[in-house]
């Protein structure tokens, strides 16, 4: 089976666990404002052209984003790297964009994971279908899981549909006893408020228990910037700063006085 991905990152510290490597998937059900990956948001493989310098001179040269790739080619490719991730409790993370609309594709490459005894991650916005949950769940060890509103008009407002899939989604995930990480981005002007924080608050308190009491601050940063320049998209947080640690620290313990763990990634 063939899925559609266009960067795989070796020696990743922030996807999971220890030392990984990241699969970054093609396609997206999401459009947020601040994305960081806007190449990942059409699921086709796309062209660009990019204007490249050499000694005064100026080349430009057709590029692509995303490749198809068989699950089994995936698997020789991240094996290479077991050795990392075993030595540092590390392993797989599923990225992208949004690895669950490839589900198939997922399940197959993550089936074969788990083989070796290779630790798996999802990093999921869970707007999609349980069913394509489903299928990966037997094969995954954690869910890194973005809540970015409760509300559901803001969040359609920012990020182009609303959240109500995306919260019982949460839901089932904690139903099934598998371990989740929620991690909510802090986008200055737009969620970071006392109104929108509590409101995801009191949402999560009811479901923490042994598999989910651990949360993960996303700040908003620059580093997706140049790719919207580089890939001709509009950016809509052109002049948005990032946000100072003392504007993060009283998130950071809003969220702990409720018995969360927090960190800040």
């Amino acid at each position: 089976m063939e899925g559609i991905i266009f960067n795989i990152k070796k020696f990743a510290i922030h996807d999971g666990p220890g030392i990984r490597t990241s699969v970054f998937f093609k396609g997206c059900s999401l459009k947020c404002r601040w994305c960081h990956n806007p190449e990942s948001i059409n699921p086709k493989i796309e062209t660009y052209i990019s204007t490249e310098k050499i000694s005064n001179k100026v080349f430009k040269i057709k590029k692509e984003i995303g490749y198809k790739i068989e699950a089994e080619k995936l698997y020789k490719e991240i094996i290479k790297e077991k050795l990392f991730m075993e030595e540092s409790n590390g392993g797989v993370t599923l990225t992208g964009g949004e690895p669950l609309l490839q589900a198939h594709f997922a399940a197959q490459f993550l089936q074969l994971c788990k083989k070796d005894d290779i630790h798996t991650v999802i990093d999921t916005a869970g707007n999609v279908p349980f069913e394509n949950i489903k299928l990966i769940l037997p094969y995954s060890d954690l869910f890194l899981y973005d809540i970015k509103f409760f509300d559901s008009e803001e969040h359609r407002k920012y990020t182009g549909v609303n959240n109500n899939l995306i919260l019982n989604n949460f839901k089932r995930i904690v139903e099934n006893k598998k371990k989740i990480i929620v991690r909510i981005p802090l986008i200055p002007f737009i969620n970071m408020n006392i109104i929108a924080m509590k409101q995801i608050r009191e949402f999560l308190i009811p479901l923490k228990g042994e598999n989910f009491h651990e949360i993960e601050l996303l700040p908003y940063h620059h580093t997706g910037n140049s790719k919207y320049s580089k890939f001709d998209i509009e950016n809509k947080m052109e002049g948005v700063k990032e946000p100072d640690i003392k504007e993060i620290i009283p998130i950071k313990d809003f969220f702990k006085k409720a018995g969360f763990n927090v960190t800040i990634n």
